[in-house]
């Protein structure tokens, strides 16, 4: 009997649901598909936000490390810390050089406030890219890519193709979790994928995290501590946290 495509994701959710992380083989047996369709399934379902790919196979939102909230909600939380970390940021850019900055809400906050100075930004983030497009002494460059609709961020391999013909003087951004045994992770491999890209095409990489998101872990790990030339944080994180990283980020700022 054809199952339509609408009530075979409805089933994948479902199995999902039941079965936790679940591989392309053992969906495309269950429902009788080739594993081309199911692929094609998960495509559309991570797009959707309703699960994550990884490791030849995928995994609901909810049954992953983190649950990757709207940036509409994330925006909101703990905007004081954000605000005071992004304003710190900016106290790091100097008037002629060229940065990468993500899509990150923390970094949103830092593209709202950010002054007129002639500099180069290159941001795969279409919010950050709107905040300043009105900036006419900012050289303004969209990466290009797949958008990615949660975070109105842009991903894939136009946006990696992209990043690799620059190389800058500072990344500024942030990520889903630091932990001092995992690293840096974000919920999301095609995010996740992009930063790494510019941590690997950047002079300093600058990372701005609120004290939630610190000895956490997300889904996919996109850098190493010791990556890192500079930590900003807010008054909240807890010392012993502080201290843990000190062993592996050489310069941390609390604000």
């Amino acid at each position: 009997m054809s199952v339509t495509a609408d009530l075979r994701h409805k089933n994948i959710i479902d199995f999902l649901k039941l079965n936790g992380e679940s591989k392309v083989i053992d969906l495309s047996h269950e429902f009788q598909v080739t594993e081309e369709t199911i692929r094609r399934d998960l495509g559309r379902l991570e797009n959707e936000g309703k699960l994550i790919r990884k490791h030849g196979g995928a995994i609901l939102q909810e049954q992953s490390l983190l649950i990757e909230q709207s940036f509409e909600q994330r925006q909101i939380q703990n905007i004081k810390e954000k605000t005071a970390i992004a304003e710190h940021a900016l106290s790091l850019i100097s008037e002629g050089e060229t940065i990468f900055m993500d899509g990150s809400t923390t970094t949103w906050q830092m593209s709202k406030i950010m002054p007129d100075i002639k500099i180069t930004v290159i941001t795969d983030s279409l919010r950050v890219f709107v905040n300043l497009s009105n900036h006419s002494n900012i050289s303004l460059i969209s990466i290009g890519g797949k958008l990615w609709h949660s975070t109105q961020t842009l991903v894939g391999p136009t946006a990696i193709s992209t990043i690799q013909n620059y190389f800058v003087d500072k990344y500024f951004f942030s990520c889903q979790g630091i932990d001092k045994d995992w690293g840096i992770s974000d919920n999301n491999n095609d995010v996740a994928s992009v930063k790494s890209a510019m941590i690997a095409n950047s002079n300093q990489k600058i990372l701005l995290v609120d004290h939630s998101k610190i000895q956490k872990k997300s889904l996919v790990r996109f850098a190493a501590l010791d990556q890192i030339n500079h930590l900003i944080t807010d008054q909240k994180c807890p010392q012993e946290n502080i201290d843990s990283l000190k062993e592996h980020i050489a310069s941390i700022t609390i604000v």
